[in-house]
C-alpha cells in the first residue's frame, strides 16, 4: 500500500520547536540574545540593515511579528522591483537566523520517543514524506536510529531509501552564485539547477552541528527556504512540487499531521486538492471507486482537522479526521498504520 506522510508545523512542536504563530517572536529574542554577541561573518550585512529596514517597513514602531508574512512581503516587494538591496540583505540574515535557530532547536529536540514511534511505523520502501517543515528534525531521528533517506530533489536520487520531499526548501539547503560553488564533499548538488538565473541549489549532507559551522565560513550561502506562499513556484522548486502532484495521484492513503493549509498558501492547497481528485479518477471503472484513498488528519485542534477534511473532500474518498494532543501523548499509536 502506497502511503503518503505529510508534515507541517505541528509535527515539530513535541520537540520543543516553537508554533508558526511564536515563531518570530523566538527568532528576534534569540539573535538579540545569542547570535548578535557571536559576529558571525555572514550576518556583518544584517546587522548594518535590520534595524532601518524595520523602521521603513513598519513606521508605526510595532514591527510584523508573522514571520511567514514578513519574509512574503519582502519577496514580493524585492521580486518586484519595489524594494532595494538593502531588503534583501535583511531577508538573508532573517533565513540565517532561522537556520541557526531551528538547527540548535533539533540538537537539543525532546520526546524523542515520540519521533522514533513514528518512524518505527514507517516502511521506507513504500512510504513517502512530504514536510512543509524547514528544520531537519525528522532527518536527525532517521540518522540515530540508522534508517537510510534520500532527498528527492538532489543528484543520484535512487529511490530505495525512504523518500522526503522538502516542498517548502529547508535550513540546510542553499544556494550559491556559480562562480562561487562550494568545495569538498560536504554539499551535494540539487536537480534542476537555476543556473540561468545565477543559482545553483545545493545540499548539506553532514550533521546539523556541521551545518552551522558551513555557516561561518560560507558568507555567499543563503539557506533555500520558501515561505508558504504562491512565490514558491517561482523558487526553483517546481519541479518538485509536479512530482509530488503525480504521486498525491497514486495514494492509497494520505496522513496530514499538523498540517492546517496556511492561508496565503493558494499553490500547495491548489495541488493537495487536485492530486487527490485526480488520484478519485484514476481508480473509478464502471462507474465504480474499486479503491477508495483514505485520508487521515491529525491534528491538535478538531475544528482544524474538519476543515481540511472540507477542503479534501470528494466522492470516493474516506476522510478520518483524529484530535491527537501532539504533547501529551507518549507515542504514536496504532492508528497511524
Amino acid at each position: 500500500m502506497k502511503r503518503i506522510f505529510m508534515l507541517g508545523a505541528g509535527f515539530s512542536v513535541p520537540a520543543g520547536l516553537p508554533a508558526i504563530s511564536n515563531l518570530f517572536a523566538e527568532l528576534r529574542r534569540f539573535y538579540c540574545e545569542d547570535l548578535r554577541d557571536r559576529n558571525l561573518p555572514c550576518l556583518q550585512e544584517f546587522e548594518k540593515e535590520y534595524a532601518v529596514v524595520d523602521a521603513m517597513l513598519y513606521p508605526s514602531g510595532e514591527p510584523e511579528t508573522n514571520f511567514e508574512k514578513f519574509i512574503s512581503l519582502l519577496d514580493a516587494g524585492l521580486k518586484e522591483g519595489i524594494l532595494v538591496e538593502q531588503y534583501s540583505f535583511v531577508r538573508k540574515g532573517w533565513l540565517l537566523i532561522l537556520a541557526f535557530y531551528l538547527n540548535e532547536k533539533v540538537e537539543n529536540k525532546q520526546r524523542t520517543d515520540f519521533y522514533n514511534s513514528f518512524v518505527a511505523r514507517l516502511n521506507p520502501a513504500q512510504d513517502l514524506i512530504f514536510t512543509f517543515n524547514w528544520d531537519c528534525l525528522l532527518e536527525s531521528v532517521l540518522d540515530e536510529l540508522g534508517i537510510g533517506w534520500q532527498y528527492r530533489n538532489t543528484q543520484g536520487y535512487s529511490g530505495r531509501e525512504l523518500t522526503i520531499y522538502k516542498l517548502h526548501g529547508s535550513v540546510n539547503w542553499f544556494f550559491f552564485p556559480p562562480h562561487l560553488r562550494p568545495r569538498g564533499d560536504f554539499y551535494k548538488q540539487m536537480q534542476n539547477d537555476d543556473i540561468s538565473k545565477g543559482r545553483i541549489y545545493y545540499c548539506a549532507l553532514r550533521g546539523l552541528r556541521d551545518t552551522i559551522e558551513q555557516f561561518e565560513l560560507q558568507t555567499n550561502a543563503i539557506p533555500f527556504i520558501v515561505p508558504p506562499t504562491y512565490f514558491k513556484v517561482f523558487e526553483g522548486i517546481h519541479d518538485l512540487w509536479s512530482k509530488a502532484f503525480e504521486e498525491l495521484k497514486k495514494a492509497d492513503e494520505i496522513n496530514i499531521i499538523g498540517y492546517s493549509f496556511p492561508e496565503l498558501d493558494f499553490f500547495a492547497e491548489l495541488t493537495i486538492r487536485m492530486g487527490i481528485s485526480s488520484n478519485r479518477t484514476t481508480h473509478l471503472e464502471e462507474g465504480q471507486y474499486i479503491r477508495p484513498i483514505k485520508v487521515k488528519v491529525f491534528d491538535q485542534s478538531q475544528q482544524v482537522a474538519d476543515n481540511i477534511g472540507k477542503k479534501v473532500s470528494c466522492r470516493g474518498l474516506t476522510f478520518e479526521p483524529k484530535q491527537m494532543d501532539f504533547l501529551g501523548v507518549a507515542s504514536w499509536d496504532g492508528s497511524i498504520t
